[in-house]
């Protein structure tokens, strides 16, 4: 079993950003996978909202949409990467069960589910984990 990863949109080092991806899915999974995972990247200018990536989907199934300008301002590659990375630990988590479709509800290891509506956005368990690992799955995996 396997990851499958398209980019859709313009993106300068598209070959790099798929090998990037295929890095950090091993970090997370190495040869445990058992099942096929499509991972859609598509990449546009603006989001119309005041982020620069968002991911969703399933165990089966992942959609992550990266933003090339944050607001006004245009990112450089580094900067994509970095958010692809937090992104992807979203994915992670989507593909483990850890969150559902639902966000406002995470799912521990040990089975626990915990409501978190009414946390900041910051303060929600997989907005922590996306942004503790970011930094690191960068520089360990973006050459």
């Amino acid at each position: 079993m396997a990851f499958y990863v398209d980019i859709a949109g313009r993106l300068a080092n598209k070959d790099k950003f798929i090998s990037y991806t295929y890095r950090i899915l091993d970090h997370f999974f190495g040869e445990r996978i058992k099942r096929d995972v499509d991972i859609n990247i598509n990449v546009f200018q603006t989001s119309g909202k005041n982020v620069v990536g968002e991911c969703y989907g399933d165990k089966e199934s992942i959609t992550i949409d990266l933003y090339k300008k944050d607001g006004r301002r245009k990112l450089n590659t580094e900067a994509i990467a970095q958010n692809l990375a937090h992104e992807l630990v979203h994915a992670k988590q989507f593909i483990r069960g850890e969150i559902s479709e639902e966000h406002m509800k995470f799912r521990y290891k040990s089975g626990y589910v915990k409501d978190c509506s009414n946390m900041a956005y910051r303060d929600q368990p997989w907005e922590r984990e996306a942004f503790k690992l970011e930094q690191e799955l960068f520089e360990l995996y973006w050459q």
